[in-house]
């Protein structure tokens, strides 16, 4: 992992923990979860994280619940998978890779 990957990832983590720690009272902590993928192809050094998190309550106190792709390119470039792919093409991406953390 590159420096401004390790930066960029450290906004992403700060981001979710701060949406935990103010939206857990909307819902289970375990909705929240946090990912971070690699490839093992040596060639791909892009990570990705697989961020899942309560935003906001409805008017009838159900949690809106957000799920983000994003992935990190080694230059610390930021790209949500959603705005490239359509759903099926980013799971199928995200099942490929192996857990880093």
């Amino acid at each position: 992992m590159t420096i401004e990957q390790q930066k960029k990832l450290e906004v992403y983590r700060e981001e979710y923990k701060r949406n935990c720690t103010s939206n857990v009272g909307f819902g289970s902590d375990r909705i929240c979860n946090f990912h971070v993928y690699g490839s093992d192809n040596p060639d791909d050094q892009n990570i990705t994280i697989v961020m899942t998190t309560i935003t906001d309550i409805s008017d009838n106190y159900q949690p809106f619940i957000a799920t983000l792709n994003i992935m990190i390119e080694a230059d610390g470039n930021a790209i949500n998978l959603a705005d490239v792919f359509p759903k099926s093409q980013v799971a199928s991406y995200v099942e490929q890779l192996k857990i880093i953390e």
